[in-house]
């Protein structure tokens, strides 16, 4: 309990994000930066993060419309294409060219 406790702190400390209100985009990808940085690089070494990641990922989809849904796991495919590559190109000793952003 005590380590519930002192995540809960933590989340507290990092902005009280249970009471953040974003409205525009900006507002919620600067709400996904917090989140990223209070939990997400926090935790990402753990063995069962991908776990974790993968309900994080079903409970955030898991209101928004069919389409919305698609979108999202177009944007995680893309990102999962990328890392094989990148994975291949190492394999292979080829060096890693900048895309831009």
């Amino acid at each position: 309990m005590k380590r519930c406790s002192r995540f809960l702190k933590h989340l507290v400390d990092a902005g009280d994000l249970t009471k953040s209100n974003p409205k525009t985009k900006d507002d919620f990808i600067k709400l996904a930066q917090q989140v990223s940085a209070a939990i997400f690089e926090r935790l990402h070494e753990k063995p069962l993060y991908s776990a974790f990641a993968e309900e994080i990922a079903r409970l955030a989809v898991a209101p928004l419309k069919d389409v919305d849904t698609r979108k999202i796991g177009s944007a995680i495919t893309a990102v999962a294409s990328e890392k094989t590559k990148d994975a291949k190109d190492k394999a292979s000793g080829k060096k890693k060219v900048s895309r831009g952003g």
